[in-house]
């Protein structure tokens, strides 16, 4: 069985996915969307005094999992092999 993740900077991000804004729980869709709660997305934290945008949970990003190297080369591969089908 092969376990569902997000990648983001470099960094494997399970569920259940975290607002790197406030924090709070969202949906896999919004997440790989934009990687924040619908409030924050549209720059109305409910957390950092209403109307500032960022990505103030920095702990969410650093306690994700480094992508290995073997991943990231397999990944490279793959799009290699894409764009060789492409042509």
């Amino acid at each position: 069985m092969v376990e569902r993740f997000v990648v983001f900077k470099g960094k494997k991000f399970y569920p259940p996915y975290r607002c790197l804004c406030c924090g709070k729980e969202v949906p896999e869709e919004q997440f790989c969307y934009g990687r924040c709660c619908p409030y924050c997305d549209l720059g109305r934290c409910q957390t950092n005094g209403g109307y500032e945008k960022g990505h103030g949970r920095k702990d969410i990003l650093e306690n994700a999992e480094k992508m290995g190297d073997e991943l990231q080369e397999m990944m490279k591969e793959k799009l290699k092999q894409i764009k060789e089908k492409k042509k």
